[in-house]
């Protein structure tokens, strides 16, 4: 009956183990999809004058000055902003799903050693 016990505390660890490096995979996915919005976000707004986008020497910040990696007219090497929000959205969705399968397993974990 121990043996069983720790084979399954064991089994245990291991599932959170995985669901926590999926959590940490995901997040970083997800945050650099957000982050990318808002980059081109700031762009646009900078670039239409909506919005005070200047550091305080009135330079253009350095990620909105650089045009070389975003050639609106290479459509084949730019991603859709609507797809990058779908992107966004989808993995924002299955973050939520892995934080709830580690806080599950973690309950789970708990009640073995219980």
């Amino acid at each position: 009956v121990r043996a069983e016990l720790t084979v399954q505390q064991t089994v245990a660890v291991m599932l959170r183990a995985t669901a926590l490096s999926r959590l940490y995979r995901l997040k970083t996915q997800w945050k650099l999809a957000v982050d990318e919005l808002a980059r081109r976000v700031r762009k646009q707004n900078y670039r239409s004058g909506e919005e005070d986008t200047t550091n305080h020497t009135g330079d253009i910040p350095g990620d909105l000055d650089d045009d070389d990696d975003d050639d609106d007219d290479d459509s084949s090497m730019t991603m859709e902003e609507g797809e990058l929000e779908t992107i966004a959205n989808t993995l924002g969705q299955k973050v939520i799903q892995a934080a709830e399968t580690v806080r599950n397993l973690t309950e789970s974990s708990k009640t073995l050693t219980t």
